[in-house]
């Protein structure tokens, strides 16, 4: 090859590598608050979701797409304004929280009157399910379900008791925190520091912080009650919240405050 057309070939990769599409850094690490920031929550939209209580809410790994469960016992796939995109062939018996593993892409979700924990494949069969050891009235069972970065799952049951469950690799209960600061618990999720979750809690229409290690919690009062779902996108500094009783999607975006 002569050094002219090395030349041309060099510059021509340069040109190339330059000016192809670069994928948004989906690294969240990077972009998620731990709980010593304090947050500020902006409301951005409210969207009508077409189903009958939704509850729980989850977002896939590339932030595209959101999953939600509703009345009729179905998984339903949504866009990030709502509308609904998919159903998953799943039908489940009182579905109540979900979330996606990304590992897998695989789903799990959590049935409050039998206390069960069930995982989905992309098209909605079952994988596994496990029923936790846990009594209590059936109305007020298990409400969310959030997976941490290791793996380690978590459930949360709604009140009488108002638990906090981390469950082991079998998916039985490994440790089992009574929670005192809220009048419920209806919605989790896992933080990307150890030992952080949001919660939410549908009476007191509020978003929780909770650090798990030292008992610390940020408050952030809703303008609406019955959320029943929540997931954050830490990329976007979005927070996706859906109220079962009005069937809305809500959308916050967070901002760390100046000093």
């Amino acid at each position: 090859m002569s050094k002219a057309l090395k030349v041309i070939t060099l510059a021509a990769i340069l040109f190339i590598h330059c000016n192809a599409p670069r994928s948004e850094n989906r690294n969240p690490a990077s972009a998620f608050p731990g709980l010593e920031q304090h947050l500020e929550l902006t409301q951005l939209a409210t969207y009508a979701i077409e189903l009958r209580e939704p509850s729980g809410l989850t977002i896939n790994a590339e932030g595209s797409a959101l999953w939600t469960v509703a009345n009729n016992q179905r998984v339903f796939k949504l866009d990030l304004q709502g509308r609904i995109l998919d159903r998953l062939a799943y039908k489940g018996k009182d579905l109540e929280g979900i979330v996606y593993d990304p590992t897998d892409s695989t789903f799990w979700l959590v049935e409050e009157r039998s206390r069960e924990v069930v995982q989905i494949d992309a098209d909605g069969n079952v994988i596994f399910s496990q029923k936790l050891a846990l009594g209590g009235e059936e109305n007020n069972g298990l409400e969310g379900i959030c997976r941490d970065p290791s793996g380690t799952l978590y459930v949360v049951n709604e009140k009488a008791p108002s638990l906090f469950l981390e469950l082991n690799g079998e998916k039985a209960i490994k440790t089992r925190l009574d929670l005192h600061f809220a009048s419920d618990y209806s919605g989790l999720f896992c933080g990307l520091e150890p030992n952080e979750f949001w919660l939410l809690s549908d009476q007191d229409e509020a978003l929780i912080r909770w650090d798990r290690q030292n008992g610390k919690t940020q408050t952030y009062k809703l303008p609406f009650s019955k959320g029943e779902g929540i997931t954050v996108d830490p990329i976007s500094k979005k927070i996706y919240i859906v109220n079962e009783k009005m069937a809305h999607l809500h959308v916050f975006e967070f901002s760390i405050p100046p000093p």
